[in-house]
């Protein structure tokens, strides 16, 4: 009876399914640790539901599972989230069909959102930032490791608070006005991120005597450490608070109200045209009802030509085209950063965005 008991579980093991599978980036193909992977079966499925991370290969794994239907998702913070067999966002993912003994090998992979580290402001933000003084030694740029000074004021101004966790702030230069396309008013102002620095010493004041022997009030700024570079900074860059880390999850949907937007601009000062999983800011933010997730369709104007077969010589203009889809993922009050998650044609400057249809 024992015999017979061992040999139906280590057959009932055997008939097992597996499903094995690696997660990568979708541009490099870089493997993608931590990603979140979840299994659910078709509807009237027997099978279980749950999740595994990937380890620091990209892969995942499933076990012990019965014959039957699943679907499969990844999810990883700053990735758009896909299914197994997804061809778009709007798409269903391709089911997985097992049989009782079958093992196979799954392949996803995530679109970046892109590494957006700059910040959108506006006038008055940006004037009463904060701002680097000096550094050591008289020393013109500053990298990772260095020592520098620091001025804030009123509210603004780099005070450090006993027994509270350090403040670190994020460097920032070269704010950039925003012009709205069609209006040409001034919406914000985007400020290249160059690094981030940590707070040693609050900016106060002390007395002194002067040359006269009379006392004089001195003004003593703050102290900072740059402790991260993605260029290096210099006097007269600006400092602004480090936001509080969030997880975000973006659910792909259409707007419920009618867009009428435009883009304004494209991230990176070296992009002209955007293409496809690049980041394009829009000329519509929260205070438009826009929110992280909705989907736009972007429009390519129709040219103007003249019909060549009215002896008027009429000018036509020809409709407009959908020329690919974007998905805002951040959002500011006037403005939000959108990412090109589909295309036809290079996306410019002034390109009309509209509900997707």
């Amino acid at each position: 009876m024992c015999k017979w008991l061992v040999f139906l579980l280590a057959g009932g093991a055997l008939q097992a399914a597996i499903i094995k599978g690696s997660v990568v980036e979708n541009q490099t193909g870089k493997a993608l640790a931590r990603t979140l992977v979840s299994i659910q079966p078709l509807p009237g499925g027997a099978g279980p539901t749950g999740t595994v991370r990937t380890n620091s290969y990209g892969m995942f794994e499933f076990v012990d599972l019965p014959a039957g239907g699943y679907l499969i998702q990844a999810a990883r913070r700053g990735f758009m989230p896909a299914q197994y067999g997804q061809k778009n966002w709007r798409a269903a993912g391709q089911p997985v069909v097992l049989d009782k003994d079958q093992s196979t090998f799954l392949s996803i992979r995530l679109a970046r959102f892109s590494s957006i580290s700059g910040i959108i402001v506006d006038e008055n933000d940006l004037t009463a930032a904060p701002r680097i003084v000096a550094a050591q030694e008289g020393r013109v740029l500053l990298t990772r490791g260095d020592r520098a000074y620091a001025r804030g004021q009123g509210d603004a101004a780099l005070i450090d608070v006993p027994g509270q966790k350090q403040k670190a702030y994020r460097v920032f230069r070269n704010a950039t006005p925003l012009k709205d396309p069609i209006t040409k008013e001034i919406l914000g102002y985007e400020a290249q991120y160059v690094g981030k620095a940590l707070l040693v010493r609050s900016e106060s004041t002390q007395e002194s005597s002067g040359q006269d022997g009379k006392l004089r009030t001195d003004i003593v700024p703050a102290t900072i450490d740059i402790v991260a570079a993605k260029e290096e900074m210099r006097v007269g860059d600006r400092l602004l608070p480090e936001p509080p880390q969030q997880l975000r999850s973006y659910v792909p949907h259409a707007p419920q109200g009618k867009v009428d937007a435009r883009i304004v601009s494209m991230y990176g000062s070296a992009v002209v045209n955007a293409a496809q999983n690049q980041v394009v800011v829009i000329n519509r933010g929260s205070r438009d009802g826009i929110e992280n997730g909705q989907v736009m369709a972007i429009m390519k104007d129709g040219p103007r030509l003249i019909d060549q077969t009215d002896p008027a010589r009429t000018e036509l203009k020809l409709p407009d085209e959908r020329n690919g889809l974007l998905m805002v993922f951040r959002t500011f009050e006037k403005l939000s950063y959108a990412l090109v998650l589909d295309i036809t044609d290079g996306v410019k400057v002034g390109d009309h965005l509209v509900n997707p249809r």
